[in-house]
């Protein structure tokens, strides 16, 4: 069975993106920081909390996975973050290290 990693995905494009990976059978793990409020359930969903901005919580789970795939956003703030900029450097930093390829980005 197919394995992928999923950033963001307590978001609109990221719930979704879940949701049909699991339609098709993959066994999803999603990185989230504030597991509490996401809702989704589902014998091939492993939920993880890890900090997209700290990359040694989540280094690990990269590791056998066949696709990692980013829906990080900001959302509707307007407000400066860094979740998305730095975010998506440190997941780009960690699959070099574990010579990981394919990086998929979905920004919403």
């Amino acid at each position: 069975m197919k394995q992928i990693l999923v950033f963001g995905a307590t978001g609109g494009t990221g719930i979704e993106l879940v949701k049909l990976a699991l339609d098709k059978k993959y066994e999803v793990t999603v990185v989230i920081r504030n597991p509490a409020g996401f809702d989704l359930q589902h014998s091939h969903l492993k939920i993880i909390k890890r900090d997209v901005l700290q990359p040694v919580t989540f280094a690990n789970e990269i590791h056998g996975k066949e696709a990692v795939i980013s829906c990080l956003g900001t959302g509707a703030s307007t407000k400066q973050t860094k979740v998305y900029s730095e975010g998506i450097k440190n997941i780009i930093s960690e699959m070099n290290k574990s010579e990981k390829r394919g990086l998929y980005a979905f920004p919403q």
